[in-house]
């Protein structure tokens, strides 16, 4: 069963979170960060609170400079109050997706509606994020515990990148 998408971003300053929702309706959803070091300059940070409308939201991601160091963030199709420590609790929570960029450059959506997923990998191969690939229960990253931080784990012989194009 497929969970999600992961691929590089450039590491470098630019609009980043607009491309990677790109053709997603997300002034419709609710945005929690989890985890934020997301900077407007290098001593600015950009995001100012923990939680966004989808207009708020919407407005934010499309400016055009900010650099995201890591970030965690949660899409829900209201505003919640949920608590979501791992896998599970997100699976059985009402939220739609969560996204992880770790070191930079490295992103992780995790997704349960397909529709969603196929957006994601168009807007992935639009804007020419490199190492697209689909994650499965056998390769993902955060398999229980979502708060986990730092740099993705190194591939090993036993998993199972699928690429999309094979998929």
């Amino acid at each position: 069963m497929i969970r999600g998408v992961r691929f590089k971003i450039p590491n470098e300053f630019g609009s980043f979170l607009r491309q990677i929702f790109d053709g997603i309706a997300v002034e419709n959803y609710f945005w929690r960060l989890r985890d934020n070091d997301t900077f407007a300059s290098p001593i600015e940070s950009f995001f100012s609170g923990e939680t966004y409308s989808g207009l708020e939201f919407k407005k934010m991601i499309e400016r055009d400079n900010y650099y995201i160091v890591h970030l965690g963030l949660f899409a829900f199709p209201k505003k919640s109050d949920e608590e979501i420590y791992d896998y599970s609790s997100y699976l059985s929570s009402s939220a739609k997706l969560f996204l992880q960029i770790t070191d930079c450059e490295f992103v992780d959506i995790y997704v349960k509606e397909e529709e969603t997923l196929a957006l994601l990998h168009e807007a992935a191969k639009k804007h020419e994020f490199t190492q697209i690939k689909f994650f499965t229960e056998e390769n993902a990253r955060y398999n229980e515990d979502l708060s986990a931080m730092g740099p993705p784990l190194p591939l090993r012989g036993h998993w199972r990148e699928q690429s999309l194009e094979e998929s």
